[in-house]
């Protein structure tokens, strides 16, 4: 053999090795990427709920033996406002009643404000105007009112008797006053 020939044989050999070595190489990296890749299936199920605001008075019980009202008290179209109208005529005369606020919705909802309107400020000197929780606790901002919870309110207008005032002074400040109460309520 002459060494033209040797040399093409070593280089042939040459390339077979590096041929099979490159095949065995790929075939070991294929092989390590399918051990090292891999497809994660996760099944389940979920439920999502619905939220839902609605927070509203839900009834209006007048109180056994108050004054009868001019208008009784009613709840608004949108349900969170009551409105009334009553005559006080002497002296102690109480009109009362209780609601019942309900939170329908899925969100615990929060006291912002306890609003009362249609005293003037002359009125407010002779009337006392409240609204309290039934057991007479005061309604305070922060206070929560759970979804599906329903608490009952106490509403009292009272005519008072001021000293030095007598009641036949009084007697001349009768009149029909219309109220309106509501309380506000946010997302707790």
């Amino acid at each position: 053999m002459n060494a033209e020939n040797m040399d093409n044989t070593d280089g042939k050999m040459k390339r077979k090795y590096l041929v099979i070595i490159a095949i065995i190489l790929m075939l070991f990296i294929s092989i390590g990427y399918s051990l090292v890749s891999s497809n994660i299936l996760i099944n389940g199920t979920t439920n999502i709920r619905r939220s839902e605001w609605d927070v509203h008075f839900s009834s209006v019980n007048v109180t056994t033996g108050s004054e009868l009202a001019v208008i009784p008290p009613a709840i608004s179209n949108t349900g969170t406002l009551i409105n009334f109208s009553i005559n006080l005529e002497k002296a102690n005369d109480v009109y009362e009643f209780t609601a019942e606020v309900f939170n329908e919705g899925t969100i615990d909802a929060k006291v912002t404000d306890c609003i009362k309107l249609g005293l003037s400020q002359e009125q407010e000197e002779y009337v006392d105007y409240k609204i309290t929780y039934l057991d007479d606790s005061s309604i305070n901002e922060g206070d929560i009112l759970r979804a599906g919870e329903k608490k009952k309110l106490k509403v009292s207008v009272r005519y008072l008797k001021l000293l030095p005032i007598n009641e036949s002074d009084l007697t001349d400040l009768y009149e029909t006053v219309n109220l309106s109460f509501k309380v506000d309520y946010v997302q707790n």
